[in-house]
């Protein structure tokens, strides 16, 4: 038996639940991690050496594998751009190459790097036909260019944007075009490769309006042994290239790519389930990606034990065929992982061994989801909206209920408390923020004693003002914590004075929510896919979603728009 997991009497493990676990939740996934404390937590030294290590947290990962994620641009409007200069451009398409960015290759289960190169760059990174992976083949990135729209990981093949003329950019390129009856045509068309390119957006040149929009502003670099102009990399940029191609140039890979690198440093004492929408979409032994043998994503330590299993080569090996295709049904998603957190038994998150033995069953160790897509909920399989525990959430977070502790959540304006709880509101039913605070309000193991360490952040104010302040977390019983991560999504979080700050618990709209002086949008009853365009209500409320859905669950939302802070969000 290990000697984190063996044990201890019972007055030892409420103070080890009290005091350690906050710690550990303080100053490792809980807000802290985004924003420091006004009252920080105890430091390591003040807790007695003689105290075992405490239990580690479970963590379930929603990956999104939905079809949206095979695009090569964000937000979903570029599409319409694919053939223009701009779209070539990290300034109007975040997903294309930046110079100004390192392009870190990903890791894999024991934390080595993945390599590619810009003559034979991987199509696929993950599919280099090494270490048992497959080889879905490689580019000449100096003759064989062409900029991708969208690639299924699982193909050999992927859907090119169009190419602009860009040899009639730069007059050292005039060279490079063919005779065609007579007249001179540039080599670079929809149909042919040439050399890897982007554009950089410069107000300086000629005709140019000063907007992003304008395809006048931007110029074109060849890349090359000379080309590059970050420092960090030096002149020659092209093994920085190769890496953006092989593992970032779509939003699938991207994710994949994060993923590896932010899950690296996790300790082996977290323990790790996982899940996709429509692929691996229960916990079980069947986990399978595109292509592979089945895996094991129940809820186990995050290491690679030779007595046991390979928990992190099994989640390394998932995440490596990361599916890209269905739709994105995320409230049956968070209400999976919500479920899973209410089971007990050998095979339950709470197991001293999952799987193996079920031991002492620590009521004080805290669950968290975490939550990545890159689109708007829609098409979830359960249609008749059951999702709160196999019935209708209805307007859960609106509703008055008693929560486990006793505090109430109030529902009428005459309730004190009732101003403080505004940013919790809305009048949408069913939305993803009414799952989320269905498994935050609810007491997902009423059989455990409702020991966990709750969270204050932020001291200020009375009590009641410190327990409804979603800086932090009073909660005392098993629930559930989300962290959503958006990419691609803050185009759409720009109503008036619900503006999307870069954190979820500050700025304007956060202030706005919390003093009631802003409101929820609505996020509509449809299960279908809303317009993607910033003036859709329905579109605008479904992102507005998943920031509201990390409130009520006294968690974080995160937005990201370019590899740097997708890799940052998954790290935090």
């Amino acid at each position: 038996m290990r000697q984190s997991e063996r044990p201890i009497p019972n007055a030892v493990r409420r103070l080890l639940c009290g005091q350690v676990l906050g710690i550990y939740l303080a100053m490792s996934w809980a807000p802290a991690a985004f924003a420091a404390p006004t009252t920080p937590p105890p430091s390591l030294a003040q807790v007695p050496q003689f105290l075992p290590t405490p239990p580690g947290p479970n963590v379930v990962v929603t990956l999104d594998d939905s079809g949206s994620m095979a695009q090569a641009h964000v937000p979903d409007g570029l599409g319409g751009s694919q053939g223009t200069r701009r779209y070539k451009s990290s300034v109007f398409n975040p997903l294309y190459y930046d110079p100004d960015t390192i392009y870190l290759p990903p890791l894999d289960a024991r934390g080595r790097p993945l390599s590619t190169g810009f003559t034979s760059a991987w199509i696929n990174g993950f599919a280099d036909g090494l270490s048992g992976r497959p080889n879905n083949g490689s580019v000449n990135l100096a003759t064989d260019y062409r900029p991708t729209l969208t690639y299924n990981p699982s193909s050999t093949s992927q859907n090119f944007a169009a190419h602009p003329n860009i040899a009639a950019d730069l007059d050292a390129l005039q060279a490079g075009r063919v005779a065609n009856g007579g007249t001179l045509v540039s080599p670079f068309t929809t149909t042919t490769p040439g050399p890897a390119y982007y554009y950089r957006f410069k107000t300086t040149l000629a005709n140019c309006d000063g907007t992003i929009n304008d395809d006048d502003c931007y110029e074109l670099v060849i890349v090359s042994a000379t080309s590059g102009t970050n420092a960090s990399i030096g002149p020659d940029e092209r093994a920085n290239f190769a890496n953006w191609y092989s593992y970032y140039r779509t939003r699938n890979l991207l994710t994949a790519t994060a993923a590896s690198r932010a899950f690296a440093a996790l300790p082996d004492s977290v323990r790790i389930a996982w899940q996709g929408l429509t692929t691996c979409n229960a916990f079980g032994t069947s986990c399978t990606g595109w292509g592979g043998s089945a895996v094991d994503n129940r809820i186990r330590r995050f290491a690679d034990d030779p007595l046991a299993v390979n928990h992190r080569s099994a989640f390394y090996s998932w995440l490596f065929r990361l599916p890209a295709s269905g739709f994105t049904p995320l409230r049956t998603a968070m209400m999976r992982a919500g479920e899973y957190y209410r089971t007990s038994g050998v095979n339950s998150p709470y197991a001293q061994d999952p799987q193996v033995s079920r031991g002492t069953e620590y009521s004080c160790r805290p669950n968290f989801h975490i939550l990545m897509t890159d689109g708007f909920w829609n098409s979830d399989a359960d249609t008749t909206s059951s999702f709160c525990a196999g019935s209708a959430c209805g307007n859960a977070d609106s509703a008055a209920r008693t929560l486990p502790d006793g505090t109430v959540f109030p529902a009428g304006a005459l309730d004190p408390d009732f101003a403080l709880t505004s940013i919790y509101r809305d009048t949408n039913a069913d939305s993803l923020a009414d799952v989320a605070f269905h498994y935050w309000a609810s007491d997902l193991r009423p059989d455990l004693a409702n020991n966990q360490a709750p969270y204050y952040a932020d001291r200020t104010g009375s009590a009641a003002e410190q327990y409804w302040n979603p800086r932090n977390d009073p909660a005392t019983w098993q629930r559930m914590t989300n962290f959503t991560v958006g990419l691609g999504l803050t185009a759409n979080m720009t109503l008036p004075g619900l503006q999307w700050s870069g954190d979820s618990l500050s700025g304007t709209g956060f202030n706005n929510l919390r003093t009631g002086v802003a409101s929820w949008p609505g996020t509509g009853t449809s299960a279908t896919w809303p317009a993607a365009s910033t003036d859709d209500a329905t579109a605008q409320g479904r992102v507005y979603d998943l920031w509201h859905a990390a409130i009520n669950s006294r968690g974080l939302a995160f937005s990201a728009e370019r590899s740097s802070e997708l890799i940052a969000g998954f790290a935090r």
